[in-house]
């Protein structure tokens, strides 16, 4: 079951642990707002799908497409995707886009800083945009500042135990 407010989605997955490495397998669709970002087929990375067009991730991710004068063509982003280990086994529900273009801030208090990864993020701009069902939904943000202290939401591609593989 999905919860739609005001035109986007929150999970319906119960989480029960704090920590990202260690955290629980999502039930099946339950997190419609999460994306996979393939770079040249290789590289691998999280979004949030933010509306039709735009999907929201970490700046550190795509740095790699000018590191290797990778065109923004040859990125991949597939919403409605469920298990990142079954890639060549899509149901009917993944939409792959390709990217026309990735916006970073480049200079300025808010530009990325690589050695802690403050401000690690970049807004990706699909070719074409998404549609929008029970599988793929935009991410409610929230309404005002995030305090310290307060219970919110990570998801991602990540490993269930620290060394060890995607499953």
């Amino acid at each position: 079951m999905l919860l739609f407010f005001q035109g986007c989605a929150k999970s319906t997955f119960n989480i029960s642990q704090s920590r990202i490495v260690g955290g629980n397998v999502a039930k099946r669709h339950s997190i419609p707002y999460q994306v996979l970002i393939l770079i040249a087929g290789q590289s691998m990375c999280g979004g949030t799908i933010l509306n039709r067009k735009f999907v929201l991730t970490a700046r550190h991710c795509v740095d790699s497409i000018d590191e290797f004068n990778t065109p923004p063509t040859d990125v991949s982003v597939f919403a409605g995707l469920h298990d990142v280990c079954g890639q060549t086994s899509y149901d009917g529900n993944v939409q792959k886009r390709r990217v026309k273009r990735v916006v970073v801030i480049l200079s300025g208090e808010f530009s990325f800083v690589k050695t802690s990864f403050e401000n690690d993020i970049a807004l990706v701009e699909l070719s074409e945009p998404l549609k929008f069902d029970q599988t793929v939904q935009p991410a409610c943000l929230p309404n005002s500042d995030v305090v310290s202290g307060q219970l919110t939401w990570v998801s991602g591609w990540g490993r269930l135990k620290a060394g060890k593989s995607f499953h």
